[in-house]
Protein backbone atom coordinates (compact mmCIF):
# COMPACT_ATOMS: atom_id res chain seq x y z
CA UNK A 1 0.00 0.00 0.00
CA UNK A 2 2.98 2.66 1.11
CA UNK A 3 4.43 1.43 -2.59
CA UNK A 4 1.45 2.84 -4.15
CA UNK A 5 0.98 5.83 -2.45
CA UNK A 6 4.41 6.42 -3.12
CA UNK A 7 3.75 6.37 -7.26
CA UNK A 8 0.89 8.11 -7.06
CA UNK A 9 2.29 11.06 -4.89
CA UNK A 10 4.95 11.56 -7.50
CA UNK A 11 7.84 8.96 -6.80
CA UNK A 12 8.84 6.69 -9.61
CA UNK A 13 7.82 3.43 -10.19
CA UNK A 14 11.54 1.82 -11.04
CA UNK A 15 12.80 3.29 -7.33
CA UNK A 16 12.22 5.05 -4.39
CA UNK A 17 11.94 8.96 -4.88
CA UNK A 18 9.33 11.71 -4.41
CA UNK A 19 7.54 13.57 -1.97
CA UNK A 20 6.71 10.22 0.27
CA UNK A 21 10.12 9.12 -0.10
CA UNK A 22 12.11 12.02 0.74
CA UNK A 23 9.59 12.58 3.73
CA UNK A 24 10.29 9.37 5.22
CA UNK A 25 13.44 7.61 4.48
CA UNK A 26 15.86 6.88 7.43
CA UNK A 27 18.15 9.46 6.95
CA UNK A 28 20.68 9.87 9.87
CA UNK A 29 21.04 13.36 10.26
CA UNK A 30 17.26 13.83 10.34
CA UNK A 31 16.86 11.22 12.43
CA UNK A 32 19.54 12.91 14.75
CA UNK A 33 17.50 15.75 14.40
CA UNK A 34 14.60 14.06 16.72
CA UNK A 35 12.71 12.65 13.30
CA UNK A 36 13.00 9.40 15.46
CA UNK A 37 9.85 8.00 13.19
CA UNK A 38 11.98 7.77 10.27
CA UNK A 39 13.39 4.46 12.09
CA UNK A 40 10.19 2.61 11.41
CA UNK A 41 8.78 4.55 8.05
CA UNK A 42 12.11 3.87 6.31
CA UNK A 43 11.24 0.44 6.34
CA UNK A 44 8.06 0.41 4.58
CA UNK A 45 9.66 2.27 1.50
CA UNK A 46 10.53 0.06 -1.68
CA UNK A 47 13.43 0.81 -4.09
CA UNK A 48 11.25 -0.61 -6.97
CA UNK A 49 8.99 -3.25 -7.72
CA UNK A 50 11.21 -6.48 -7.52
CA UNK A 51 12.53 -5.13 -4.22
CA UNK A 52 8.97 -5.17 -2.89
CA UNK A 53 7.72 -8.42 -3.98
CA UNK A 54 11.08 -10.37 -2.55
CA UNK A 55 10.41 -8.64 0.30
CA UNK A 56 6.42 -10.04 0.21
CA UNK A 57 7.50 -12.90 -0.90
CA UNK A 58 10.35 -13.55 2.26
CA UNK A 59 8.02 -12.22 4.61
CA UNK A 60 5.13 -14.84 3.44
CA UNK A 61 7.59 -17.56 3.23
CA UNK A 62 9.32 -17.16 6.56
CA UNK A 63 5.96 -16.16 8.04
CA UNK A 64 4.09 -19.38 7.57
CA UNK A 65 7.20 -21.39 9.71
CA UNK A 66 7.63 -18.18 12.40
CA UNK A 67 3.95 -17.51 12.98
CA UNK A 68 2.79 -20.72 13.83
CA UNK A 69 5.51 -21.53 16.01
CA UNK A 70 6.03 -18.31 17.96
CA UNK A 71 2.27 -16.84 17.88
CA UNK A 72 0.85 -14.19 16.61
CA UNK A 73 2.19 -10.88 19.13
CA UNK A 74 5.68 -12.79 19.24
CA UNK A 75 5.56 -12.97 15.09
CA UNK A 76 4.30 -9.12 15.40
CA UNK A 77 7.04 -8.24 18.03
CA UNK A 78 10.16 -9.85 16.12
CA UNK A 79 9.19 -8.11 13.17
CA UNK A 80 9.00 -4.52 14.93
CA UNK A 81 12.29 -5.64 15.86
CA UNK A 82 13.49 -6.70 12.81
CA UNK A 83 12.37 -3.53 10.87
CA UNK A 84 14.43 -1.25 14.13
CA UNK A 85 17.03 -3.61 13.83
CA UNK A 86 17.28 -3.02 9.93
CA UNK A 87 17.06 1.02 10.38
CA UNK A 88 19.96 0.70 13.06
CA UNK A 89 22.19 -1.16 10.66
CA UNK A 90 21.21 1.36 7.75
CA UNK A 91 22.36 4.36 10.37
CA UNK A 92 25.70 2.04 11.61
CA UNK A 93 26.91 1.17 7.53
CA UNK A 94 26.29 4.60 6.52
CA UNK A 95 23.64 7.27 8.42
CA UNK A 96 24.10 9.99 5.36
CA UNK A 97 22.54 7.39 2.72
CA UNK A 98 18.31 6.84 3.04
CA UNK A 99 17.51 3.51 3.47
CA UNK A 100 16.14 2.39 0.06
CA UNK A 101 20.09 2.81 -0.66
CA UNK A 102 20.76 5.28 -3.55
CA UNK A 103 24.26 5.92 -4.47
CA UNK A 104 23.80 9.59 -3.19
CA UNK A 105 23.56 10.96 -0.39
CA UNK A 106 19.71 12.15 0.10
CA UNK A 107 19.58 15.58 -0.73
CA UNK A 108 16.72 16.58 2.25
Amino acid sequence: MVYVVMVATGGSISGASGPLSTWGATYGPLVAQGEWFRLVTGGFLHAGPLHLAMNMFLLWLLGQALEPALGRSQFVALYVVSLLGGSLGVMLVDPRRPRWAHPAPCSV
